[in-house]
């Protein structure tokens, strides 16, 4: 699950991606694009250009390995 906020620790909206649960880089860099997809959409594009987003990604404890390998490569 993907949460795309306006600030640090503040209150947004969560984006559902599937396949996402596999945590694999590039299906990470494809939820990635859908979350500022759908952020675009919700602000309008020009208010998205000037804003600052802060995407939080929620990873199971044994997709970490998966997760790491996926940054590292």
């Amino acid at each position: 699950m993907i949460r795309v906020s306006l600030a640090p620790n503040h209150d947004g909206w969560e984006v559902q991606v599937p396949g996402l649960p596999s945590a694999r880089a590039s299906t990470a860099q494809q939820a990635m694009k859908l979350a500022l997809a759908r952020h675009i959409e919700r602000v309008g594009h020009t208010a998205a250009q000037e804003a600052r987003v802060f995407v939080t990604f929620e990873i199971e404890p044994d997709q970490i390995d998966d997760v790491i390998a996926g940054v590292v490569a």
